[in-house]
């Protein structure tokens, strides 16, 4: 009984320590949900007024593939979807919003520096293409909406894996540093176009975790 024991544990381990490996796939992908809101009190002799005024909400969701085109090099691809909620005025007792909905289609390269066999050192470079509209609230009743397009690219230079498991890992990306140019463009009027580029850059106050599933 304790020779199977004994060869079980050392099947697994070798099994974790041969990660990373040409050939290996996996699934998974990135959920992130943030959102604010900003509450200030007036006051005037005994009276107090609170107001509250929320802040952008952002929702992202990129389900991806990842294959190890050779040892230590990872290649994923992805398909996503995201929305960026920006309050504008309020209409009454409701908030006027501009909602920018873009999907992405993307590629990332990443390489695997090993720290011990179940943790990974992986700084990550992606591009994604990104399209979708900008919906705006003119009133609570009458929404515009304009077509939206551009592209980002990523730099992770602290992501890193955790492996707990032979099939199963998590990604966690301390710091980003990322670049979005998208152009607007109204639908009636070809000719007026908009184009904003947005540099972002997130630290350890707001990790970024991916799921990964090995097969």
């Amino acid at each position: 009984m304790k020779r199977f024991i004994i060869c079980t544990l050392f099947v697994a381990i070798c099994g974790i320590a041969s990660a990373q490996k040409k050939g290996e796939m996996s699934i998974g992908g990135l959920l992130g949900v943030n959102t604010s809101l900003t509450s200030s009190t007036e006051k005037s002799g005994s009276i107090s007024t609170t107001t509250k005024t929320p802040g952008t909400t952002s929702f992202q969701i990129v389900p991806e593939f990842s294959y190890f085109v050779a040892n230590n090099c990872r290649l994923s691809v992805g398909i996503g979807y995201g929305l960026e909620s920006s309050p504008i005025t309020k209409d009454s007792d409701k908030w006027l919003r501009n909602n920018l909905h873009l999907f992405q289609i993307g590629a990332g390269f990443s390489y695997f520096i090993r720290i011990t066999d179940k943790f990974h050192y992986a700084p990550m470079l992606s591009f994604s293409g990104l399209f979708g509209k900008d919906k705006i609230n003119i009133s609570a009743s009458t929404d515009y909406s304009i077509g939206a397009a551009g592209f980002s690219t990523k730099f992770s230079p602290a992501l890193f894996q955790f492996r707990p498991l032979q099939h199963f890992a998590i990604d966690i990306s301390l710091i980003a540093l990322e670049y979005a140019r998208i152009t607007l463009t109204d639908k009636d009027n070809k000719d007026n176009k908009a184009i904003s580029g947005k540099l972002g850059f997130d630290i350890a106050l707001q990790p970024q975790i991916g799921l990964h599933y090995y097969f």
